[in-house]
């Protein structure tokens, strides 16, 4: 279709600007053809031609977040894929992403920057995340590695205390003391209580928990 080169350069010049309508297509009624490159580039001025291929680029990769994303660095244009299993180097802004924790963070709902962590497991770098980003974060993160150690062997509950109390054992002695019953117990079978410490140490020759 044949146009006023005015009028459709003004077309172009609208469609470039944010909020024109994107693909760019001919105006003929009924038509809806894409236009060409080569038709742009004989229409549109440099900053025009320029200002539509950002918008189009800008536009494919927020229809194609699955996989194309932007780099997280301020006004970097370079794009990575979400779908990578390790660590990123951007090759405009020269920063080192953690792809696989950026994606778990997009997919939660709150996407982010997360620069590569350097010896840390992607697992461990998401607990910390989370138990700083709240105190019920925090908490979570806590019962989780409390329930490691309890199923280690690492912590003990309290016999006595309701709610129990959890301890950790950090020293060879086996008798504890808990600051919240005050009663004194064995950690080696967090069974055996008693109102002296002699009588913990005392039980430990026959704890049935003994070399645990």
């Amino acid at each position: 279709h044949v146009y006023h080169r005015e009028c459709i350069g003004h077309a172009l010049a609208t469609a470039a600007k944010p909020g024109g309508t994107l693909p760019v297509k001919c105006y003929a009624e009924g038509c809806g053809q894409g236009l060409i490159v080569r038709d742009l580039t004989s229409i549109c001025n440099a900053d025009t031609l320029k200002a539509l291929c950002r918008r189009s680029y800008r536009g494919f990769v927020d229809d194609n977040t699955a996989t194309v994303r932007s780099c997280p660095s301020p006004d970097c244009p370079q794009t990575y894929d979400p779908n990578h299993p390790g660590a990123w180097q951007c090759d405009c802004c020269l920063k080192r992403y953690c792809i696989p924790c950026m994606t778990a963070a997009y997919n939660s709902g709150k996407p982010g920057a997360v620069e590569y962590h350097e010896g840390m497991s992607h697992a461990d770098y998401q607990l910390r995340s989370r138990a700083a980003a709240s105190e019920a974060g925090a908490e979570a993160v806590f019962q989780q590695f409390l329930r490691q150690d309890l199923a280690q062997g690492k912590s003990k509950l309290c016999p006595c205390c309701s709610p129990p109390v959890a301890f950790s054992k950090d020293r060879m002695c086996n008798h504890v003391t808990c600051p919240k019953s005050r009663r004194h117990w064995c950690f080696q079978c967090a069974k055996f209580h008693a109102a002296t410490a002699g009588e913990v140490y005392n039980h430990m020759g026959s704890c049935p928990g003994r070399g645990s």
